[in-house]
């Protein structure tokens, strides 16, 4: 698979809600990330993928872009939920704008993206809070408002 970080969909796609195997994220190995926050939020976005499937997305209808969209907030969302540095913000701020061209013809684009990464998330941190692993430690809880 060389050096790509990727989500690979199960066939046949219209097999969701009951599909329980098939797809994969494929990542490259953590020594090749500069950071290591950059190779959890590569995660994170990967996975929000394999969310977004079971979660009901279907890209042939809400668009490729707006899933990338999805997956990056959705992963800088986890890795905010998990305690975890985004790590490098100008790479998100630079593949975020990459899709920007679609959300100034459409007020509602970012919207549909936030509520849709926010089903994400939540979808995500269940299945973590469920296996007892997602769950902030008192000193990861931020006081900040």
């Amino acid at each position: 698979y060389g050096e790509a970080a990727f989500y690979v969909r199960p066939e046949p796609f219209d097999a969701f809600p009951n599909h329980t195997g098939g797809d994969v994220v494929v990542l490259p190995p953590k020594s090749r990330f500069e950071y290591l926050e950059d190779f959890y939020t590569t995660a994170f976005h990967e996975i929000s993928h394999h969310a977004e499937v079971r979660l009901g997305w279907d890209h042939r209808i809400q668009g490729y872009e707006l899933g990338e969209l999805v997956a990056e907030i959705s992963s800088c969302y986890v890795a905010g939920e998990l305690g975890i540095p985004t790590g490098d913000v100008e790479q998100h701020g630079a593949y975020l704008r990459h899709w920007l061209s679609n959300m100034r013809n459409d007020p509602g684009y970012i919207f549909r993206a936030c509520s849709q990464a926010s089903k994400v998330t939540d979808f995500l941190l269940s299945k973590m809070n469920a296996r007892g692993s997602a769950e902030p430690q008192p000193e990861q809880v931020s006081a900040e408002v």
